[in-house]
């Protein structure tokens, strides 16, 4: 990337962009690592960014593809030497089903070298009677590596949804505590009386927790139901965990204005009580305010939180927002919009976040972009932290989804930073079969 670029950005976009990268330093170097093909077991359209395990290998999930047709849990191994060919292997197949697709969600690893994530019934998630209950209302699932080398890996469901009261389409990633427990949300069910689907009402919405019992299975229990009411948030996105024990999600819907809100939820005083959830603000959707947040927050330093909303004043622009704690406990959360999707050019509709040490933020978004025609093939960009007012948006990669490049990364697509600083991501479309890819940019 140019300081040509850099400012063009800034010209098309209305926004203070600052380069990063001058003409004396090396700007970052973008690779595809996979593309994926959807034939010979291969997976397809990859929906969530990967994950980095100890050794630097890649997990992630495609959303087709693989033996059955309904997705695929890939590991991608780097090189043996610098310069090398990173190698893909399928270690796990969803099963088909009539309806063809079970929608396999973002990974997360556990501590000993399991992997768990979740699985979404077909449907539209926020539509109505577009679930069949024969296809189920979405599963947790783990992945247990070989006991030897050259052996498969082991899948377990852990947690079939159920309803009524029950989550229903698990959304998001899961994310494990200290104790090994696992939190997560589903975007419908519980007992809230929001959108109608086959067999009752929809429901709100969900916290989930599973937690492992001394004989190794699993048992959920619900957090909290969301009401969508009383400016209570509907449709979660997702949790993060703060330190002391507190998770932190934003909803689609609901709210004061219905545009979605940012919650708390802490964990009861003692055992076997209720959790507490707070709203911790309530979006309007306008120009300085985002609306409907579509991703899980990350969590600073300081204990803000940052996140994505996809709409600002009434467009799919969308924003990147900040959530500041209280000087004091009881105190009021400040909210401010540290970044406006504010030109084509800059990218539209930013995806979660990714955050790095130095408190700069990472993502990338679904379209925009000027290198690619009609709505953009979106781009990799970062903000970097300023003391007030705006952050300064830098984009690393503009997809074009032509000669190998990828384009399209889907709200799922969170980016992973590696141990060298790399940032890795994927896209549901382009390279070599047009099905998307991983790709790598070097800094």
């Amino acid at each position: 990337m140019s300081i040509a670029r850099t400012l063009g950005v800034a010209l098309l976009a209305g926004l203070t962009v600052l380069p990063r990268y001058g003409a004396a330093q090396t700007p970052p170097v973008y690779k595809t690592l996979h593309s994926f093909t959807g034939q010979s077991g291969d997976g397809a359209v990859p929906m969530t960014g990967p994950v980095i395990g100890t050794n630097q290998e890649l997990y992630g999930t495609t959303s087709k593809g693989g033996a059955g047709g309904a997705g695929t849990v890939y590991e991608l191994k780097p090189p043996a030497s610098p310069g090398g060919a990173w190698t893909e292997t399928v270690i796990y197949n969803f099963p088909s089903t009539s309806a063809c697709c079970i929608y396999p969600n973002s990974l997360t690893l556990g501590a000993d070298g399991a992997i768990y994530g979740t699985t979404t019934p077909q449907g539209n998630l926020d539509g109505v009677n577009q679930y069949d209950p024969g296809l189920g209302w979405g599963t947790v699932f783990e992945l247990k590596p070989p006991a030897a080398a050259g052996d498969a890996w082991t899948e377990t469901v852990i947690h079939s949804f159920t309803r009524p009261g029950d989550g229903v389409a698990p959304y998001g990633a899961l994310v494990m505590g200290t104790d090994g427990a696992l939190y997560g949300t589903t975007i419908h069910g519980g007992t809230g009386p929001c959108l109608r689907l086959q067999g009752g009402d929809a429901g709100c919405g969900v916290v989930y927790e599973l937690t492992r019992q001394a004989d190794g299975s699993w048992t959920e229990s619900v957090l909290y139901s969301f009401t969508g009411q009383n400016g209570d948030g509907a449709y979660p996105t997702g949790v993060a965990i703060g330190q002391s024990g507190a998770l932190y999600g934003g909803t689609l819907g609901g709210g004061d204005t219905g545009f979605g809100t940012v919650f708390e939820l802490q964990p009861p005083a003692a055992a076997g009580g209720a959790w507490t959830e707070t709203v911790l603000h309530s979006f309007t959707d306008s120009f300085t305010d985002g609306g409907n947040a579509d991703s899980t927050p990350v969590i600073g330093g300081n204990g803000a939180l940052y996140g994505t909303t996809y709409t600002i004043a009434g467009n799919g622009a969308g924003s990147v927002f900040r959530l500041t704690p209280p000087a004091a406990p009881g105190g009021t959360w400040t909210e401010d919009a540290i970044f406006r999707s504010g030109g084509f050019s800059g990218g539209l509709t930013p995806n979660g976040l990714t955050r790095e040490a130095s408190g700069a933020l990472f993502g990338t978004t679904l379209l925009g972009g000027i290198d690619c025609p009609t709505n953009g093939c979106g781009v990799v960009f970062e903000l970097e932290p300023v003391k007030g007012g705006t952050w300064p948006e830098t984009i690393l990669h503009d997809f074009t989804g032509q000669n190998g490049d990828g384009a399209t990364p889907y709200p799922f697509s969170i980016l992973a930073i590696g141990a060298n600083g790399a940032i890795f991501g994927t896209t549901t479309a382009g390279g070599s079969a047009g099905m998307g890819v991983v790709f790598e940019i070097d800094r």
